[in-house]
């Protein structure tokens, strides 16, 4: 942007072409004779070149003298061209694994490549860094009014963008259940379950507790999945029916393997005093009959085979009923007996020599039948007898003329165990033959029992204490214990989430030792605004008692409006912790504004990165003080340091002996900071070096004010002459110090991830990077630059009131800005907006993108908060942005007077059109377009008309897009005229050329 056009009155408007023409006029007066030529090698017309050459250099410093006189007039208002700006920002230093950290102390030297040249410059740290070994492992924040958890950052993944406190974007991972354990009366293949909810605190409580479990979704684990059950139902004793159809499985839960049923809540705190349960009558069948260690087949068998002996055993095994410790069985058996004939001959006959028909006669032979069983189970130890609920239970194989039904009921035994019968393990029970009737005869018939069917029941007369549950919430799971005769309500389930929005690190080590910095990366939104916080960390008492501590940090970030680092001073209490089901060192970030997190949504900072151990650093390199020596009275004293392109200077006068007691007295007041003092190896005063003021001029000040006047370009300090500036006293030796700094101005930029390393060895640490540019480097001010500054602040008063005293302030502070608009109570998208004021700015170099835009932007909020009145800065929502940038396309049709000029004409309007929408340096002025303007068909008319070998143009037609973070948008010409913070951009052009 050409900042000052010619505005200053010319005494001679004359230029060198003027000249040489109004010489060819005289030399046809005065030498008619002499033929003048201004390409001919003439002696005469080379001089007479050389002489107007000189008359326009002598022309040109005559037009400028009315310029000199306006730049003397600022000098004396105080004119002076501000030194170069070093470029400044933030680097990260990784720690070594498992190191105890380290120190680096302030002003440490650091190595960079500038992005500008390319060459090494120097930075340095602002403040001292303690490198500690730390990282954040995981990020979690919580939404109490939705229930939701969102993990939005985990150290294996990469870093992604996120807005800070907004849970609704990611996956909410909230997720309340509770886990029922019993291995017993879970273990059924069809699963019909009544579950009864007791809160002896109060009836209403109950009730409303009995509505939540109904509403809920009940699971069972089917070996592969969590499966619903297909039924729901209430019971009329205020109970829950739950129904399956498939069996609960073995599944493991905090290194616990049980068979688990699962309901999953939809509130977040449940409280109870009792809970029981009971299945359903179950009628089942056995899974094995054996006899022996045989199998048997499970329709019309023989439990004892054809012929039975005493001690003979028929095992039934069935691993679903006989585990139900405490519930009734009831097996009932569909029994008939068969008669199985001998062949034993008749012991009864008695041979002899002579025999008749008598002595042969058959004797009617006994019957074997089985008299008694022992039932029994197994313990553990032995064979233990089963205690029958029914009478002649052990005499139910006993024979009987015709089929019948028999049952045997007991109470499945406390202590009943596992067995290996055969090549078969499992829950069995047997009956043992412990008693048969004519077991000796030897002419009998075996009376053999023969089972038909046998179906086993199983049911509870009272319902089961549920004992043990495990709860998930939080996305973390534990075990709670519900102790019998519970009067006080056991909290189930309980929400941990803060009612405040909250954001949690999990730190893979304390912070214990140290200033830890760590640094936030903030995108900035559209308004500026500032969160209200507290820091807590999780932390151990005195008597041995965990809970959050709160921790007071130097937050730079001022409520994350901006990406800068927070400051934790280390806490020798911070403790581990579980929280989420992770375990680790958590911060807990709450926010405690008292207006609603939904009447913010759209202003929620977004966090690009987070990175421990960060530090300020700047292009900054300390030189040795250089000193110098004054002569009695010398006036005008000139101090030129060895280093040019000083960025910041000290100069401090030696002064000892030269001032007053009560003067001495008072520059070493510990209120002043303007006198430092030596001592010997006696504890004498040996010097007193009092600080002088820089001023931008001399001229203004008393002949007793302590002031010096700097050239930063040239590194001279300058001290009065007595009039005009105190001269400084002189000394034995040299009396005058100067500390100062140099800096490489915009060769001092650096990239992301420029930094080289530290130049001394740090041990400890590992590395050391900037994640972001290290910008906002400036050359030393050019004058037109500083004439403008000072003018624009004359003629303001100074002031920043109106629109146009913003706009000039905001264009002198950064010389990267070419223009800016600024417009009050409209938003970045040109819609009203009560309060907001809108500022766009047009970067020299266009377009500037987040990361270098932010330091211009950093700038301005520093001019804004220095300058403008609390009315605009403070109570108004200040919205900074680079302007919107329209890709204009140009689509014309032409006619050329030949072929020939085809290739001449075509190039020609493709550069003049480029040239013409460029933002910066184009439009028919060369200075750009103003914010808001665009070109229409009739300016591209006059841009091309001129161009030789162009007959007529036919037609002219503009397209635009606007380009935006998701691609580019076509606009309709008339939406232009709406838009207030966007400027052309060249977009291509198609040019057809007829003849």
């Amino acid at each position: 942007m050409k900042l000052f056009a010619n505005k200053y009155p010319k005494i001679d408007h004359r230029t060198y072409e003027n000249l040489i023409e109004d010489f060819k006029k005289m030399a046809r007066e005065y030498t008619p004779g002499w033929n003048f030529e201004e390409q001919s090698k003439d002696f005469g017309v080379a001089l007479a070149k050389i002489f107007c050459e000189m008359q326009e250099n002598t022309i040109e410093r005559l037009n400028g003298s009315l310029y000199n006189l306006y730049l003397t007039f600022l000098q004396l208002m105080g004119l002076s061209p501000n030194p170069a700006v070093p470029a400044k920002g933030i680097v990260i230093a990784d720690a070594v694994k498992n190191s105890k950290g380290s120190y680096v102390k302030k002003r440490s030297k650091i190595t960079a490549e500038s992005m500008v040249n390319g060459e090494s410059v120097i930075f340095e740290t602002q403040e001292d860094l303690f490198i500690a070994d730390n990282s954040i492992e995981k990020i979690i924040m919580t939404d109490f009014e939705n229930d939701r958890i969102t993990i939005v950052y985990d150290s294996s993944n990469d870093f992604k963008p996120f807005h800070i406190y907004d849970c609704s974007a990611g996956v909410n991972l909230q997720f309340h259940a509770i886990y029922f354990k019993n291995d017993v009366i879970f273990n059924f293949s069809k699963t019909d379950l009544t579950f009864r909810f007791e809160n002896r605190s109060s009836e209403k409580t109950e009730k409303e507790i009995l509505g939540i479990f109904l509403m809920s979704k009940w699971q069972c684990f089917d070996g592969n999945e969590w499966k619903e059950a297909i039924e729901v139902t209430e019971t009329e004793n205020r109970g829950i029916n739950i129904k399956f159809d498939s069996k609960p499985q073995m599944t493991q839960l905090l290194n616990e393997t049980a068979r688990f049923i699962r309901v999953i809540l939809n509130v977040s705190e449940v409280d109870l005093t009792r809970i029981t349960c009971y299945p359903s009558p179950v009628v089942s069948q056995a899974e094995e009959f054996l006899k022996g260690e045989d199998q048997l087949e499970k329709k019309e068998f023989l439990p004892f085979d054809e012929k039975y002996m005493i001690y003979d055993c028929f095992y039934i095994k069935s691993d679903e009923i006989f585990s139900k410790i405490g519930a009734k069985i009831e097996i009932k058996i569909n029994i008939s007996f068969v008669k199985i004939k001998t062949d034993t001959k008749n012991p009864t006959i008695k041979y002899k020599m002579i025999m008749s028909d008598i002595d042969f006669a058959d004797m009617t032979p006994s019957d074997i039948t089985i008299e008694r069983v022992n039932w029994e189970y197994w313990n553990g130890k032995g064979w233990a007898k089963i205690s029958f609920l029914n009478e002649n239970s052990e005499k139910i194989f006993k024979a009987a003329n015709e089929k019948e039904e028999r049952t045997i009921k007991f109470i499945c035994p406390e202590d009943i165990k596992e067995r290996s019968v055969g090549a078969y393990e499992g829950m069995f029970v047997r009956a043992r033959v412990s008693k048969i009737n004519n077991q000796f005869d030897v002419m009998a018939n075996y009376i053999t029992p023969c089972i038909s069917s046998l179906q086993i029941n199983c049911s509870y007369d009272n319902p089961k204490e549920i004992k043990e549950i495990f709860s998930t919430s939080n996305l973390q799971t534990y075990k709670i214990e519900i102790p019998a005769e519970c009067e006080t309500p056991i909290i189930l389930m309980k929400n941990i989430i803060s009612e405040k929005p909250c954001m949690y690190l999990c730190l893979s080590n304390p912070i214990s030792e140290g200033v830890v910095n760590i640094f936030f990366e903030i995108e900035e939104g559209v308004y500026k605004n500032k969160f209200s916080t507290r820091w807590e960390y999780w932390a151990r008492f005195s008597d041995r008692k965990f809970g959050w501590k709160y921790l007071n940090v130097i937050d730079m970030t001022d409520g994350f409006t901006h990406s800068e680092s927070v400051s934790i001073v280390g806490k020798n209490d911070f403790a581990k912790g579980i929280f989420f089901g992770l375990e680790g060192y958590f911060l807990k970030i709450t926010d405690i504004c008292k207006e609603s997190l939904k009447a913010r949504t759209k202003s929620l900072p977004m966090l690009r990165d987070i990175k421990f151990n960060s530090v300020k650093v700047l292009q900054n390199e300390t030189c040795l003080p250089e000193f110098f020596e004054i002569e009695k009275g010398q006036k005008n004293k000139i101090c030129s340091l060895s280093r040019k392109g000083a960025s910041n200077i000290s100069v401090w006068v030696n002064e000892t002996g030269k001032i007053s007691l009560k003067d001495q007295e008072k520059l070493l007041s510990a209120e002043n900071n303007d006198a430092i003092v030596e001592y010997n190896g006696l504890g004498k005063i040996e010097n007193i070096w009092i600080k002088w003021h820089q001023v931008n001029s001399l001229l203004s000040c008393g002949p007793y004010d302590r002031v010096c006047e700097v050239n930063f370009s040239d590194s001279k300090v300058t001290f009065g002459d007595g009039k005009n500036g105190m001269i400084p006293p002189e000394q034995y030796g040299e009396s005058i110090k100067i500390e100062y700094s140099v800096c490489n101005g915009k060769n001092g930029n650096v990239d992301s991830y420029g930094i080289k390393d530290f130049v001394s060895v740090v041990p400890g640490a590992s590395k050391i990077y900037n994640p972001k540019p290290l910008s906002d480097g400036l050359d030393t001010e050019a004058l037109e630059y500083a004439s403008y500054r000072i003018f624009t602040k004359i003629q303001g008063g100074d002031r920043l009131v109106s629109v146009a005293d913003l706009e000039h302030a905001i264009i002198a502070c950064d010389q990267n800005i070419h223009s800016i608009r600024c417009l009050p109570h409209f938003n970045r998208f040109s819609e009203p907006d009560i309060g907001q004021i809108s500022i766009s700015v047009l970067p020299e170099q266009f377009p500037c993108g987040y990361e270098k835009f932010t330091a211009i932007k950093k700038r301005i909020f520093s001019l804004l908060n220095e300058r403008a009145p609390f009315t605009i800065f403070e109570n108004s929502h200040v919205n900074i942005f680079e302007v919107f940038y329209v890709e204009t396309a140009v689509r014309l049709k032409a006619v050329i007077k030949n072929l020939s000029v085809y290739q001449e004409v075509h190039k020609e309007i493709f550069d003049r059109i480029e040239k013409f929408l460029n933002p910066v340096s184009g439009n028919f002025s060369g200075n750009g377009w103003k914010i808001s303007d665009f070109p229409r068909e009739n300016d591209i008319r006059c841009c091309i008309k001129s161009v030789l070998g162009i007959e007529w143009i036919k037609e002219i037609n503009i397209f635009s897009k606007m380009i935006t973070e998701k691609g580019k948008i076509d606009i309709p010409s008339e939406e232009l005229s709406k838009l207030n913070f966007n400027v052309p951009v060249f977009g291509g052009a198609e040019i057809y050329l007829d003849i």
